[in-house]
């Protein structure tokens, strides 16, 4: 897979590096280069892992087809989903799953006409992979969710280049900027923090205004912005002394376990379950967030606009709503909160699971419950609304 370098461009002699900058820098004569994941390891469980997936994604698109013939493709992705969640461990998701970078990679590849990819490696080994052009005037920074041990997905990024788009449509021109971080177990936690907290830190040292900066941050653990300490130290804000624009939490993953009501009634609709990625899921994830309100304190003046989405059919959505009411009480400017009717985890980053590679279609109507195939549904637009908004009003 490293041959997949080729063409690849990298931040390195040929651009100027800030004083102030996170970038690691090359060598005399020499650009940075990045390692991608060697060959697979020798057959053996994960292959058979691999096959059993075959004759399971099989299994729902029939029943699927038999119980949801107008939207066979959503309900065989959540219920593929949630069997994956459910039963295999977290090596073997890691394995089936493309790292980071070669995700990224991939993706740019199959874009129509193909895009040039950008990745600035960061110091800790973080690394800032740019989706179209590099912008200092307006960017959205994507902090990948997926409780730190799910690598980045392409429908994740056709998520948020269609995000970009939409908001080019409006006259509103941004960088999109996607964090590469470090998996767990590998690096344990809060590496990922950190690692946020270096990309965070890099965007602001190139120019960009802290008041044009928005930060998407779906599934893992939230702080906001990056990161606090496991001490239970409130948040901080680097290098400024002015709030961020706006930070988007899309279904927030505010706990590994879950007791709640939602967790039982919604166990059969959701992509996850209650204590995701099987028995021996690592542990080292950090405790949680914090247990109050006090936590949080002093908000306002780190973030400018808070917005945290959850899904109806979600596990965690009990857990969820608990969660936006202690933000509600010290987020007293500009805080928004809304569940998806139907909505399961990260509801919007599956619609484009049908759509890698194209720019998706009409936005939909009406309620959220099943449209035609790889349409748009309603939380989509109004993530876009609610991003054109902050970039207008800054």
């Amino acid at each position: 897979m490293g041959g997949e370098t080729t063409g690849v461009s990298y931040h390195g002699d040929e651009h100027e590096t800030e004083s102030t900058s996170n970038l690691v820098p090359p060598h005399r004569g020499e650009t940075n280069d990045i390692v991608l994941a060697q060959a697979p390891p020798p057959k053996g469980k994960y292959a058979d892992v691999s096959f059993l997936i075959n004759i399971r994604v099989l299994w729902f698109a029939l029943k699927s087809l038999v119980l949801h013939p107008k939207s066979m493709k959503r309900h065989t992705t959540i219920t593929f989903i949630r069997w994956i969640t459910g039963t295999c461990n977290y090596k073997e998701i890691q394995f089936l799953m493309p790292p980071s970078v070669d995700a990224y990679l991939q993706w740019t590849k199959r874009q129509k006409p193909r895009m040039e990819p950008f990745i600035e490696p960061l110091i800790d080994d973080a690394m800032v992979m740019w989706v179209g052009k590099k912008r200092t005037d307006r960017v959205v920074l994507y902090m990948p969710g997926g409780a730190y041990f799910f690598p980045l997905s392409g429908n994740a990024i056709s998520f948020w280049r269609y995000v970009q788009l939409e908001l080019e449509s409006q006259g509103i021109d941004v960088g999109l900027a996607i964090l590469a971080y470090s998996l767990i177990p590998e690096a344990g936690f809060p590496t990922q923090l950190r690692q946020a907290q270096v990309a965070l830190e890099h965007i602001l040292a190139s120019g960009v205004h802290p008041s044009n900066l928005h930060l998407p941050k779906p599934a893992s653990k939230p702080s906001l912005p990056e990161p606090a300490s496991k001490q239970g130290a409130p948040p901080t804000c680097p290098h400024t002394f002015m709030p961020i624009r706006g930070v988007y939490l899309m279904s927030p993953w505010v706990c590994m376990e879950s007791t709640t009501a939602s967790s039982r009634a919604n166990f059969a609709y959701d992509i996850i379950v209650p204590s995701p990625s099987g028995s021996d899921a690592p542990t080292d994830s950090g405790s949680g967030l914090g247990s109050g309100s006090a936590w949080f304190a002093g908000l306002d003046g780190i973030v400018d606009r808070l917005l945290m989405t959850a899904g109806g059919k979600e596990v965690l959505r009990d857990d969820i709503i608990a969660f936006s009411q202690t933000m509600g009480k010290v987020k007293r400017r500009e805080f928004g909160f809304v569940v998806q009717e139907g909505g399961v985890h990260v509801d919007p980053l599956l619609e484009f699971m049908f759509m890698d590679g194209k720019e998706g279609k009409s936005k939909g109507k009406g309620k959220d419950n099943a449209k035609g195939e790889g349409e748009v549904r309603s939380l989509t637009p109004m993530i876009v609304s609610w991003l054109a908004a902050g970039y207008r009003s800054s």
